[in-house]
């Protein structure tokens, strides 16, 4: 179910005619990501749904077809989580 509803979300962005959502702005907010917990360490909230780990594939879905076919129609994209697949984390530090 999680998979055809996905499929056909970006199936229904990626017909949007060019520069239709010219000027809007559209803000994705993709999964839960990882959380500490004191026992587990670093883990998912959810587990295997569907042969998918919400947590992990909501935010590579989003960010590789969803947010890529909304700015192909004009959109400018705001996300809540980080649109990069990096392996580390860089919190900056203010020492002043």
């Amino acid at each position: 179910m999680i998979k055809q509803t996905i499929c056909c979300l970006i199936l229904l962005v990626s017909t949007l005619p060019c520069q239709s959502l010219d000027g809007k702005r559209v803000v994705v907010s993709p999964g839960h990501g990882y959380y500490w917990h004191s026992t587990l360490g670093w883990t998912t909230q959810r587990g295997l749904i569907d042969g998918l780990i919400e947590d992990l594939h909501t935010n590579e879905i989003v960010m590789d077809h969803l947010s890529t076919n909304l700015e192909g129609a004009g959109a400018q994209i705001i996300s809540c989580r980080a649109r990069t697949r990096t392996t580390t984390e860089v919190l900056p530090v203010y020492l002043g």
